[in-house]
């Protein structure tokens, strides 16, 4: 997806660029309808259950806006794979409204999550190879603001050590996807630590992006061990900005059986019909202009 722009120029004259969007949906997972019978006799009622039809949905965040440097101030994060410092601990604040907007919907899981990295230091791939014990976890919450570390979090990534690489190949897939509720804001967490003193050449460069509301908090410390990290409640850095990231999952679509007559509802995976005569009935799983289709007599 995208705006793409034609500029028409000729000897020194360039004419006004003119732009088009282009929306690319996914087109929906393939639909399985099972009727309770495929016969029942005059009057008698059918439940009709499909399953599948959701689509691959990704919620990209940032616009690669800054980046982290080498700096024992705050402009040294937010990063989460920097060892600048030895270990840390990040929160992300995500708000219902973003997620919303990606095309998520009540029920959809979310299945991973990626950071993208510019660059690593010169340690990076000879005395340090990973960042160890790093952990992803995520929980449910009311805040729109986030100013001190929740707790409560389910983990979805278990401690293990990740390098990191440059570019956005750095996926963390949850072991159990995370259900958003349609309606709570969304907490995002982080940490890890190599239990040692870090410096410039312990550097990871990722990107960050500016929010309207304080979205990310830090703690980070040398030579901590990857638990007490992992439980700091000290915050170091509050920013009203967040890594650039990726959240990945499956977003419902929009369902249509027909003919609508005989069934209890139109709009829904389960229906109950009760045709007159035999009929066979198609469910259309839709997202934009892209269809899945299945069917059952």
């Amino acid at each position: 997806s995208g705006v793409y722009n034609l500029i028409v120029s000729t000897a020194n004259c360039t004419a006004t660029p003119v732009g088009a969007t282009i929306i690319v949906n996914a087109t929906p997972n393939a639909l399985t309808v099972t009727p309770t019978s495929a016969t029942l006799c005059a009057g008698g009622s059918q439940t009709v259950t499909a399953t599948g039809g959701d689509f691959s949905n990704t919620m990209s965040f940032g616009t690669q806006a800054a980046q982290n440097i080498a700096s024992t101030t705050a402009a040294g994060y937010p990063a989460p794979y920097t060892v600048y410092y030895g270990g840390q601990r990040m929160q992300m604040l995500i708000l219902a409204s973003e997620l919303s907007a990606a095309g998520f919907a009540a029920n959809s899981p979310l299945t991973s999550v990626q950071f993208p990295v510019v660059s690593k230091g010169a340690n990076w791939g000879t005395i340090l190879l990973s960042c160890q014990n790093f952990q992803v976890s995520m929980g449910s919450t009311t805040l729109t603001a986030i100013t001190a570390f929740q707790s409560g979090l389910t983990n979805l990534v278990a401690p293990m050590s990740f390098t990191p690489f440059v570019g956005y190949a750095n996926t963390h897939t949850f072991s159990t996807p995370f259900i958003w509720d349609g309606t709570s804001n969304v907490i995002l967490e982080s940490t890890f630590s190599n239990n040692l003193a870090g410096g410039a050449a312990d550097l990871v460069t990722q990107y960050n992006s500016p929010t309207g509301f304080n979205s990310t908090i830090v703690y980070r410390a040398d030579n901590v061990t990857a638990a007490a990290t992992a439980t700091a409640t000290t915050v170091n850095f509050t920013y009203m900005s967040r890594p650039d990231f990726k959240l990945n999952g499956t977003s419902p679509s929009v369902y249509l059986w027909s003919p609508a007559a005989g069934l209890s509802s139109t709009n829904t995976l389960t229906t109950v019909a009760t045709p007159t005569i035999t009929t066979n009935y198609v469910l259309n799983a839709i997202n934009g202009v892209c269809t899945s289709s299945a069917a059952v007599s």
